[in-house]
């Protein structure tokens, strides 16, 4: 679980520094010097790509100093510190988020999967269930929120709703689970 969070966490910066290059024009060694207040931003994004984690943290930090508004980097800084094993530090970020406004419904769905992905490390799984429903009300067809949501139906051993779930995420996907029977069989 460790490395599909690092996984996903490279993939994600990686996509991010994409994003961040397009929105500037950026075009090779001769692209105009970023703005001093998205030098730190880049910086973390940079780090995350490259597996830093300590230089990913410590740039994430002055950018949230810098610029309060930036919501993705207190994403990343919450789910950086969930992997490094600060979920309790993490959840105060997500939670915060969560009383936002955020215009973008995408990072609406990032500070939910952070809720209860943070939620789940910590064993609040009323919680945990509460998060991911809410980001199945946010995307009706949020792969990752029925995802999370079987895993807490699974770690509290409720077999039925853990069924359901897989049904519904089978229907997402398009096909028909052959290991739906393994939880009836529980």
């Amino acid at each position: 679980a460790a490395m599909t969070l690092v996984v996903f966490l490279l993939v994600a910066a990686v996509l991010a520094l994409a994003v961040l290059v397009v929105q500037r024009g950026v075009s090779g060694p001769s692209a105009p010097a970023l703005p001093p207040g998205d030098a730190p931003y880049t910086r973390a994004i940079t780090c995350l790509v490259q597996g830093d984690q300590e230089g990913a943290l410590r740039w994430l930090k002055e950018t949230v100093r810098q610029d309060s508004d930036n919501v993705e980097a207190y994403i990343w800084l919450g789910d950086l510190l969930r992997a490094r094993g600060d979920a309790e530090r993490a959840l105060a970020i997500h939670r915060e988020l969560s009383v936002r406004h955020i215009a973008d419904p995408a990072l609406v769905e990032r500070v939910y999967e952070g809720l209860t992905r943070d939620y789940l490390v910590l064993g609040r799984h009323a919680h945990a269930i509460l998060a991911a429903e809410k980001l199945r009300s946010l995307n009706r067809q949020s792969r990752a929120a029925l995802e999370l949501l079987l895993r807490v139906h699974e770690a509290l051993r409720d077999w039925d709703r853990a069924y359901e779930t897989m049904e519904e995420l089978a229907k997402v996907d398009g096909r028909s689970p052959a290991h739906l029977a393994l939880y009836k069989s529980w």
